[in-house]
């Protein structure tokens, strides 16, 4: 939480300005995979999580399209190049995604 409330104060305009625009999800999990694009940020979260999330790959080869450009995740520090992305690398060390673009 303090990591995104120190983000938007960075960044206001990514979480005041513009419209939520889905984004696509592909894969044998597609159906528990929210994602969506605002301004600069995207966010992905997991839905419907409970029943068989004990496999070994629970995410199979459910993947995100991103914009492109430059990523960085508020949360974790991790950085990606847009594109389709697997879930399983964006949620590897936190269950939620918030990217913000690299502008610069």
């Amino acid at each position: 939480m303090h990591r995104l409330l120190h983000h938007r104060a960075r960044r206001p305009e990514r979480y005041r300005d513009g419209s939520y625009l889905p984004l696509a999800t592909s894969g044998a999990r597609s159906r528990h995979a929210l994602a969506f694009h605002r301004d600069g940020l995207v966010v992905v979260v997991p839905r419907l999580v409970a029943g068989n999330w004990f496999e070994p790959e629970p995410w199979a080869d459910t993947s995100v399209d991103i914009p492109a450009g430059r990523w960085n995740d508020v949360l974790t520090d991790d950085r990606c190049e847009g594109g389709t992305i697997p879930v399983a690398e964006l949620l590897r060390r936190f269950p939620v995604a918030v990217l913000d673009r690299d502008d610069g």
